[in-house]
């Protein structure tokens, strides 16, 4: 049975209006493109570990506006990791049998999807969430951020709107 992209209504609860914490800059919170934002334009998906990679590819190739999707256990419905156009496109370009290597039907996300993910409360003060930030491998330091509240996927930030944010305020 195959697997397919699921959207995040089917798996957390829904928010009420637009509740928006503090996220310390409760203006940094404004700049994250939030659940209800991703699912209204059709730009997001949460992206099960055993989907069939060649799905995802299909995926990202269908809707150029995809940059990052967040990848969930489906035992215990947390986010465990991340993939992103770019590095599943240089996947596919790695090497001569890059490409038939991984679309596959048997290989899935799990094999690719990078494990370094950074969730952070959405009631996490500006200077703490900038330390984190700071604090990831060089590799993946400015890379796309999972926002949660009360436990739950709330949106995603990017370095780059925290600091049009912070020149902003």
């Amino acid at each position: 049975m195959e697997l397919e992209l699921q959207t995040q209504t089917n798996i957390f609860p829904d928010f009420k209006g637009d509740k928006r914490p503090i996220f310390s800059a409760y203006e940094c919170g404004k700049l994250a493109v939030t659940l209800p934002v991703l699912e209204q334009e059709n730009k997001f998906f949460l992206v099960n570990q055993y989907l069939r990679f060649q799905t995802l590819h299909e995926e990202y190739m269908a809707n150029e506006e995809l940059d990052f999707l967040p990848v969930f256990d489906t035992d215990s419905i947390e986010i465990i990791g991340y993939t992103m156009r770019q590095k599943i496109l240089a996947a596919l370009r790695k090497g001569p049998f890059s490409k038939e290597l991984l679309l596959r039907p048997e290989v899935t996300v799990q094999s690719v999807y990078d494990k370094r993910v950074l969730c952070i409360d959405a009631y996490t003060n500006l200077s703490e969430t900038s330390y984190l930030l700071m604090q990831r491998d060089e590799d993946i330091r400015f890379d796309p951020f999972i926002i949660t509240m009360d436990g739950y996927f709330y949106g995603i930030c990017s370095i780059q709107k925290i600091i049009d944010g912070l020149n902003r305020f």
